[in-house]
């Protein structure tokens, strides 16, 4: 959505069932540009948004993450956290 305040549509809001508003009347062109963009616009979640997501349901943090790759550097030490997160990824791959 950042896109369409880039292009300088003046939004002032979106309701939960996705209406738009706008601070005054689209012009024709700007009308047609919008809903041409509405229309092509994809919200699916890209891979790694889901894997972020699981992650985060499954309780396993930025900081655990952190946590654990450095502990694997600097001791060759494996963590639980491994299988956790090869679990999740084999799911979302």
């Amino acid at each position: 959505m950042v896109a369409l305040f880039e292009e300088g549509y003046p939004i002032t809001g979106v309701s939960s069932d996705g209406r738009f508003s706008f601070s005054r009347d689209l012009t024709r062109t700007e009308k047609t540009n919008f809903d041409s963009f509405i229309e092509t616009w994809n919200d699916t979640p890209t891979t790694e948004e889901k894997r972020q997501e699981a992650y985060k349901q499954a309780g396993i943090t930025a900081e655990k993450l952190i946590f654990a790759l450095w502990k694997e550097l600097k001791n060759a030490d494996p963590t639980d956290l491994e299988s956790r997160i090869n679990d999740i990824d084999s799911e979302i791959n």
